[in-house]
């Protein structure tokens, strides 16, 4: 039988009869198919869509790795009436018999500390709030040391504000290359703790345990809060 409604269009596909589909016909060695204009369209389309979705989840994640108040500029926020180093003790809350910190910060460190150890990651706070005399202690200790950029003068420490927290890690240091440091790196913003930019990696006082509380926005954002408040 001869179908006389059968047609090639030329777009290498098969070919509908009216009844049926018949297979594409031969075409020349080495002829190319051109898509059609619309075609072209559509796929630029798709294209401009695809590379719209990538450009748009790559600044997703840079916006949350920058977030204020989480930036490496940022420091905590001075309380009002207070002296460094002096903070009474109705201002302090006790999360260890070893660590101490402002009210304030205080339910951020505990569910930070929990959710780590969920995952895994058994942290403490080795050093928080630090007294003046604790802070001199620690200057002296560094500068013999002839590092006497490890430890801030004291009366300037955000130990001394009670907003600072010198990480440990149950089962070993707390290093660059540390499980401990890592999940801090990846986590330690949503509970409002930032690592500066002085103690990043490289720097010459590098700290990879010292992380301060900026959860109320700090000095740069002040009023933007982020992670548990009091």
């Amino acid at each position: 039988m001869v179908v006389r409604a059968a047609t090639d269009r030329g777009n290498g596909g098969p070919t509908w009869t009216g009844r049926w589909w018949t297979a594409p016909s031969p075409r020349p060695e080495g002829e190319r198919t051109v898509p059609s204009a619309p075609r072209r369209a559509r796929a630029h389309v798709r294209t401009r869509r695809l590379l719209g979705a990538v450009l748009v989840g790559g600044l997703a994640l840079v916006a949350v790795a920058c977030m204020p108040p989480i930036t490496p500029d940022n420091k905590p926020s001075i309380p009002a009436g207070l002296t460094n180093g002096q903070i009474p003790t109705s201002q302090l809350v006790a999360i260890t018999s070893s660590c101490t910190v402002y009210g304030k910060a205080a339910p951020s460190l505990r569910a930070l500390l929990a959710d780590a150890a969920k995952d895994g990651v058994k942290l403490l706070g080795s050093s928080c709030y630090r007294d003046y005399a604790g802070q001199v202690a620690a200057r002296q200790y560094w500068c013999s040391l002839g590092q006497c950029q490890m430890a801030a003068v004291p009366g300037t420490s955000m130990h001394g504000w009670g907003k600072a927290v010198d990480f440990g890690q149950i089962g070993g240091d707390l290093t660059f290359s540390s499980s401990g440091y890592a999940w801090l790196d990846a986590n330690a913003w949503r509970y409002g703790w930032n690592h500066p930019g002085w103690a990043a990696e490289g720097q010459s006082a590098a700290e990879p345990w010292h992380w301060e509380w900026v959860g109320d926005g700090g000095q740069l954002y002040p009023g933007t809060t982020i992670g548990p408040q009091a």
